[in-house]
């Protein structure tokens, strides 16, 4: 993976968790 995207894929696993929890 490249550098830009461990940040990309986090706020996606944010964003999922987020939506787990709702």
């Amino acid at each position: 993976l490249a550098k830009g995207d461990s940040a990309v894929i986090e706020d996606l696993i944010e964003f999922l968790y987020r939506g787990v929890k709702a």
